[in-house]
């Protein structure tokens, strides 16, 4: 859609599920920080060609008239492109969706992509453990502090090294449960896969623990004002499993 007065153009781009494995809150961001990516651009030049002025041409250019973001409350990931001209912004949007699309599809099905951490490496150079660790080893935090933040999203390097630390193991595990805005649990099946995987005899079942977590949980939000969730651990992990066998 075109806005009243010329500048901007909104292109949705499809479902983010129809490129994307598992649509998490946090890779749908991650996928919509993607949409100013210098590939794509070039991919938009390369089709547009002489339909963009001389200065659009250059490298960088038309970055700058691009963003993306997540639609609220849905899956869709809108491209804006702010030009000169409505039509010359809705030429740049529309070829920009189907780059978009095409390197999103290219990053999953032939590169193998398919967590958060893996778009972020492609699209910065490193991922948001390595910022972390790095924070707070600025902030003189505990050296144990930086290496759980660090290992939080190496689950299978944990569940492979039987000399991992606890705190490290746990904190991987919790980076696989649900955000407080999600309503099904995406992944699930991995959280239970590895808990089974690393439980030991007297280890409590998944539903204990999580019912456990949700009745601590109860206890502190309050005092820290943290909103409640609209489902609880335990919900979305039965509910998940029910939708699983339907």
């Amino acid at each position: 859609t075109v806005s009243g007065d010329g500048a901007k153009t909104t292109g949705p781009i499809g479902n983010v599920s129809s490129v994307a494995s598992d649509p998490s809150a946090e890779r749908r961001q991650a996928l919509a920080l993607l949409v100013r990516n210098p590939d794509v651009e070039q991919a938009v030049r390369d089709e547009l060609k002489d339909k963009l002025p001389a200065y659009l041409q250059r490298p960088g250019a038309l970055l700058r008239l691009v963003s993306g973001k997540v639609l609220p409350r849905s899956d869709v990931i809108s491209i804006t492109v702010h030009a000169e001209s409505p039509d010359l912004a809705a030429a740049v949007a529309a070829a920009w969706g189907r780059a978009y699309q095409r390197h999103v599809n290219a990053l999953y099905v032939t590169s193998g992509i398919a967590s958060l951490s893996d778009l972020e490496q492609e699209a910065f150079g490193w991922t948001h453990a390595e910022a972390g660790a790095m924070m707070a080893n600025s902030w003189k935090l505990p050296a144990s502090f930086g290496e759980m933040i660090a290992g939080h999203i190496e689950l299978n390097h944990c569940l492979k090294d039987r000399g991992a630390k606890p705190g490290v193991v746990a904190v991987a595990l919790s980076a696989h449960l649900p955000s407080a805005s999600e309503e099904t649990w995406s992944d699930r099946d991995v959280f239970a896969d590895a808990f089974h995987r690393l439980a030991r005899p007297g280890f409590p079942t998944p539903v204990e623990m999580l019912a456990q977590v949700d009745e601590e949980f109860n206890e502190f939000a309050p005092v820290l004002k943290v909103a409640q969730p609209a489902h609880t651990l335990v919900e979305l992990y039965e509910a998940t499993a029910a939708e699983a066998t339907a």
